[in-house]
């Protein structure tokens, strides 16, 4: 189920405050299902947002806050700060992008959401993305909650190697041969390896491409991109 079926008037009274606030960003949260409007307290709030403590502590304090909801203007994607400060909140967040002041994209992310089907996902960096289909694969398919790892999009470009490195330090271990459940780490248009996917098998792989939809395809067709394959835990 989307939140947002469930939240549908709190979602729909979050937009209007989106809004009414753009192009700046809004904010607030949704407390026993209704939308509370806050206040933007950022010093650049046409880029960021921050609730102040008085509006947001004392729903944390008695545990009825549902949700945090924020919008963006003409950025339908998680920031670094969105998935650290969501992964530290443990509750659900909602982004509301906006284009023209007319809201687009209903985002709802955060391990406490519902899963989304893996193949057909629309891409939404932070959100929906190579590694956040590699994490739910996990979750549903091997019981396994892989680490959060905030990025900002299109990090390959600035230097980083954030594939690597994040999957090294969450017990990857490289492998010759994949099998079901391995993960598959490419290199595509970047000097650093940028994509990753998850081997199903019958030569098959599960994976989100930028601009595109999840889906399923032949590693073949991708095999010219393959940087390496790699196993959660022990390579035996």
């Amino acid at each position: 189920m989307n939140l947002t079926d469930f939240y549908t008037t709190a979602v729909g009274d979050a937009i209007a405050h989106a809004r009414a606030a753009h192009p700046e960003e809004a904010c607030g949260l949704i407390v026993d299902s209704a939308y509370i409007p806050c206040t933007n307290g950022h010093a650049q709030p046409d880029r960021h947002f921050l609730i102040p403590v008085a509006q947001f502590a004392p729903w944390t304090a008695t545990g009825r806050l549902d949700a945090i909801v924020h919008s963006h203007n003409d950025f339908a994607h998680a920031s670094h700060d969105d998935l650290a400060q969501q992964h530290a909140s443990r509750v659900p967040w909602c982004i509301l992008n906006l284009k023209h002041g007319a809201c687009t994209d209903v985002l709802w992310f955060g391990d406490q959401a519902p899963v989304a089907p893996l193949a057909g996902r629309k891409f939404h960096h932070g959100i929906y993305d190579c590694y956040s289909l590699v994490r739910d694969y996990y979750r549903i398919h091997r019981r396994t909650g892989l680490p959060v790892y905030p990025r900002e999009i299109n990090w390959w470009h600035t230097g980083e190697d954030l594939i690597t490195r994040n999957l090294h330090n969450a017990g990857f271990q490289p492998v010759t041969t994949p099998r079901t459940a391995d993960v598959v780490v490419m290199s595509i248009g970047a000097a650093v390896p940028n994509h990753c996917a998850v081997y199903i098998g019958q030569g098959l792989i599960l994976h989100h491409l930028y601009g595109r939809l999840s889906r399923i395809e032949p590693l073949t067709r991708w095999r010219k991109y393959i940087a390496w394959s790699l196993r959660y835990g022990t390579a035996a």
